[in-house]
């Protein structure tokens, strides 16, 4: 982080700085990245958010007393899958967690250490990444898509990162911690829970509270947002970008 905040983000922000003014378009992912864009660099940046494609999906039926958590996405130091594996931990055996993560390589040494961390308790299942387009239906197996990433740049603070649109598409539940973006369009579509921080006490605590009405509900509601959360929304916006440079 140090290294990053000494060495590289100079570097950003002078191309910023540089070449944002002089873009015929910027998009970027966010809502609250695009204000960043305008009040730093004086550009308005128009919102294409990283979603992927509708798929044809209903929720999958819950099963009994069970609730099955799931989290896909990249074994990155930072991303809190540590936090996430510590909170499984101290929930009751209505609970399993499957984890599908992408890693350089198999002898990852952040993976493995996940693994390790989780390797006394059997409930706790580790999966081969699948491709993104196979990735919703192998989610739609499970119950709550999870995710608590601490806001430990700006990035984090605001991201609206593709795995929130692969839970809906995949027509889950979510609990996530309160980053903004997140959070506002978890709320805005009752799509499931956020936590009041990034804590392991405070995920327990969500994750306790989660009942198989609720989680039913999220999930249709997942199921109803669906089209309005993928990529055929955000694609209007790129198709006005090309109609305005090609001044069609």
């Amino acid at each position: 982080m140090l290294a990053w905040k000494v060495l590289v983000a100079p570097l950003m922000v002078h191309l910023c700085r540089e070449y944002l003014p002089r873009a015929a378009a910027v998009t970027t992912v966010g809502g609250e990245i695009a204000k960043l864009y305008r009040r730093d660099f004086g550009v308005e940046a128009e919102v294409m958010r990283n979603a992927p494609p509708y798929v044809d999906l209903a929720p999958s039926p819950i099963d009994g007393d069970r609730i099955r958590l799931v989290h896909s996405g990249g074994a990155v130091p930072g991303r809190n899958i540590e936090g996430m594996i510590d909170a499984f931990k101290r929930l009751d055996r209505r609970f399993s967690l499957d984890l599908y993560l992408v890693t350089a390589s198999p002898s990852d040494r952040y993976l493995t250490a996940l693994r390790e961390r989780a390797a006394d308790d059997a409930r706790i299942r580790f999966h081969d990444a699948v491709t993104p387009a196979a990735l919703p239906r192998t989610l739609n197996a499970y119950d709550v898509g999870v995710y608590w990433m601490p806001p430990v740049h700006t990035n984090a603070r605001l991201a609206l990162p593709n795995k929130l649109f692969d839970f809906v598409q995949a027509r889950l539940a979510v609990a996530i911690g309160p980053t903004l973006e997140m959070a506002n369009l978890v709320r805005e579509h009752d799509l499931g829970v956020v936590s009041g921080d990034y804590s392991v006490d405070s995920c327990v605590r969500t994750l306790e509270s989660l009942d198989g009405p609720d989680i039913a509900r999220w999930k249709a509601n997942a199921d109803r947002a669906a089209r309005a959360l993928s990529f055929e929304r955000d694609a209007d916006v790129a198709r006005g970008i090309a109609a305005r440079l090609l001044g069609a």
